[in-house]
């Protein structure tokens, strides 16, 4: 396990039952240390044999078994540049886990749920990544990786299905942006 450093400002408070935690007063889970640290080894070693991985991407299927969720988490791996865990929040077998990362130049937030067996082994991973143009980037990048182990024709497909979505966020969301945002306490009606 990772123990990080603490942090001068002493920010730790408990809630109903739930510890909400900074991450330089406490240790990661193993497999969140291992992302962080891009060790698929140690990775794999904190998955439970029947680990589940569900992604934000699809609902379609699910990444099952430590086997499959290693493989996809060593695109994932390839993928993420500048992954850093910011907090780590949970009691018992549940964990959540605040990070943030870059993918092809976009910024990207997430959050892993962690549900864990008795032995501390991660059985469920739920995960959730935003904003939409980082989503749809990330998207973009992994079906990239993932479908060149696939044949020819498949990758192609998969990369004409998924490329215009990671564009089209990026200019969409500037646009939408402007168009919508708030301009001013004393902008009441247009």
């Amino acid at each position: 396990m990772e123990t990080l450093p603490r942090d001068p400002s002493g920010n730790r408070a408990e809630r109903s039952g739930v510890i909400v935690a900074n991450v330089f007063e406490q240790t990661l889970h193993p497999f969140e240390a291992a992302v962080q640290a891009q060790d698929l080894a140690a990775l794999e070693a904190a998955l439970a044999p029947d680990a589940t991985l569900i992604s934000p991407i699809t609902s379609r299927f699910r990444f099952e078994g430590s086997q499959q969720v290693t493989e996809l988490m060593s695109v994932v791996l390839e993928t993420l540049q500048d992954f850093q865990v910011v907090h780590q929040l949970g009691t018992g077998d549940l964990l959540a886990v605040v990070w943030r990362a870059r993918v092809d130049g976009q910024d990207i937030e997430g959050v892993d749920t962690l549900k864990l067996d008795a032995r501390g082994r991660v059985r469920e991973i739920v995960l959730f990544v935003r904003p939409l143009p980082g989503l749809a980037t990330l998207t973009n990048a992994l079906v990239s990786r993932m479908a060149r182990r696939r044949p020819r024709a498949r990758f192609v497909a998969a990369l004409m299905l998924v490329a215009p979505l990671a564009l089209l966020t990026r200019s969409g969301e500037r646009l939408v942006a402007y168009l919508v945002r708030p301009r001013g306490p004393s902008s009441g009606s247009s």
